[in-house]
């Protein structure tokens, strides 16, 4: 399996945080945190094998897992946050310019996303 490459993002930067799916495994380690906060997961899509989750929360509002200085979840964090500024896919390109040296190829990408969001259906 292709491995995300890890990157230094700027200190407090916060654009890539938003509305993103959990898998249940990736819920299950986020849960403490997320029901300090009161977060309480939506199912969107079942399977036999796994079921995607999304924060209940307004589409208008930011990641629950926000805080000032980060996020509060980040070596948790879910696999589309740990994607974001990892690739050359343009529309998960950090706006700040912050990238790993050698960034997933949109073919590495699709790869990625279909072993993990694909093989959920």
């Amino acid at each position: 399996m292709t491995e995300i490459p890890t990157f230094q993002c700027k200190e407090g930067c916060h654009d890539c945080c938003g509305m993103v799916p959990f898998s249940k495994d990736e819920w299950q380690r986020i849960s403490l945190k997320a029901a300090e906060l009161g977060v309480i997961p939506r199912e969107i899509l079942s399977s036999t094998d796994d079921t995607i989750f999304v924060p209940d929360i307004k589409l208008e509002e930011t990641c629950p897992f926000m805080e000032n200085d980060g996020c509060s979840i980040y070596e948790n964090r879910p696999f589309m946050c740990r994607l974001f500024g990892a690739t050359e896919v343009s529309h998960l390109i950090c706006p700040r310019g912050c990238k790993p040296e050698t960034p997933l190829t949109e073919s590495q990408t699709d790869v990625l996303m279909e072993e993990r969001i694909m093989g959920y259906e």
